[in-house]
């Protein structure tokens, strides 16, 4: 299966941080995986410190994530039980047994897969600080789509939104895109963000992009991708409604299924987006555009999407996403808004946009904000 990643994210390797294994969600353990997993630790091919076969794993009903039969790792403390701290945060599963033997969950984060007939695009959830840090990475042509890379290395097996078997999304009310059309949009997608302009000019010439696409129709006398082609080729404003950083933000955050909670915007945070977050969001402007195309392809909301100008929407409500974020993380530092604090915005906006949103909830409500009717 053909891979599609960033090469901004291609060169990703786990720093070994610890965040994942230390993070506060349950993971998962596929059956196959629980049963390899029982099988080592009782014949003594897995060894991690004390733990034994009735100490490493949890029914996933016993704290509501589940149904019966279902397990998840168990933990010491905040930690799994196999995290090894001691060895610089290793994993004794991935150790001793190999990356084959961890769960699912294990195996992908901080990568983010959508299955297609394209391939597998794959992108990383900037929650995980080693991701992050390739916001601000000397990196050429961060922009560029490859096949390969670090990232992808001992990836078999991929699993994510699965759209394989599904038609595309719609392109308008009567028209669906096609595989080529979308090709081609995500490339024109990352090209206009590798341009460098200013974050609204940006969002506003995609946006509008996306208003011109819908209107086309097979019998027009060109492709869909010829059309996506041209319709970049605008200077459009932005429309009023995706300048409201709080409306678009709110969207998102609604979308987070109970009984998933996530952390509502600073009450204050328009006074702090005047003080600390405005006057530096152009000095910013690089990381903020390398977030945005971490969220360009791979898109799971976009799957769901109703029109071409939402799919437009769905970085819109990225970026509002990632500004409320960094003026969360502007109000802790007590200073005007650097790279630092941008990068650690991006983590807490994935934490909500990968990790919390119901993608489907999120296209929707989308939608109806476009065309209320």
């Amino acid at each position: 299966m053909r891979v599609r990643v960033l090469k901004l994210h291609a060169g990703y390797r786990c720093g070994h941080s610890g965040m994942c294994c230390a993070a506060p969600w349950g993971v998962p353990v596929e059956a196959p995986v629980y049963a390899r997993l029982m099988h080592a630790l009782r014949t003594g091919e897995l060894r991690a410190g004390q733990v034994g076969p009735e100490d490493a794993f949890i029914p996933a009903e016993t704290v509501g994530a589940g149904g019966p039969g279902q397990m998840l790792l168990a933990k010491r403390g905040d930690a799994c039980v196999f995290f090894e701290p001691d060895r610089g945060n290793l994993c004794a599963v991935h150790r001793q047994l190999g990356p084959e033997a961890l769960p699912s969950t294990c195996r992908h984060f901080p990568r983010v897969a959508l299955l297609e007939p394209r391939g597998v695009s794959v992108t990383l959830s900037m929650l995980c600080p080693t991701a992050r840090r390739l916001l601000t990475a000397d990196i050429d042509a961060p922009f560029d789509i490859v096949d390969s890379g670090a990232v992808t290395d001992g990836q078999t097996g991929w699993e994510g939104l699965d759209a394989r078997h599904t038609l595309p999304p719609a392109l308008s009310r009567s028209v669906l895109w096609d595989w080529d059309g979308i090709s081609r949009w995500e490339e024109k997608v990352l090209q206009t963000l590798a341009a460098g302009l200013p974050v609204d000019q940006v969002l506003a010439r995609v946006y509008e992009a996306g208003v011109r696409i819908e209107r086309w129709r097979p019998a027009d006398g060109t492709t869909l991708a010829q059309h996506v082609e041209a319709a970049f080729a605008n200077d459009a404003l932005l429309p009023d409604w995706l300048r409201d950083f709080d409306a678009l933000d709110a969207l998102a955050r609604a979308s987070v299924p109970a009984p998933l909670t996530c952390s509502p915007p600073p009450a204050d945070r328009m006074n702090i987006d005047r003080r600390l977050v405005a006057p530096a969001w152009d000095a910013v402007r690089s990381p903020v555009l390398r977030y945005l195309a971490g969220r360009a392809i791979g898109n799971w909301t976009a799957c769901h999407t109703s029109t071409a100008r939402s799919w437009a929407a769905t970085l819109a409500v990225s970026c509002a996403v990632l500004r409320v974020e960094a003026a969360r993380a502007c109000r802790d530092a007590d200073r005007l808004l650097d790279h630092d604090l941008l990068v650690r915005a991006a983590g807490e906006a994935d934490r909500i946009l990968v990790h919390l949103v119901s993608p489907a909830d999120l296209a929707k409500r989308i939608g109806a904000t476009i065309d209320p009717s």
